[in-house]
């Protein structure tokens, strides 16, 4: 079960890393990644949020905070 959620985490990440890096580097920890109609959705924590759900099309402008809960 661990090497599945590996893939699906490598498989989900690299293309969000891949159009913006910038991100990771303000984001402290990324977890739980969903791919629907090609928006990716996942957990990530800051220090300005804490941990919320973002989403992101890939590019910068594309990614956001869906909600600060």
């Amino acid at each position: 079960m661990k090497q599945l959620y590996a893939c699906l985490f490598i498989a989900l990440i690299i293309p969000v890393l891949s159009y913006s890096q910038r991100f990771v580097y303000e984001f402290q920890s990324f977890e739980e990644f969903v791919s629907i109609d090609g928006i990716t959705f996942f957990v990530a924590q800051d220090a300005e949020h804490g941990k919320e759900l973002w989403k992101t099309d890939g590019s910068e402008k594309g990614t956001v905070l869906v909600k600060d809960i």
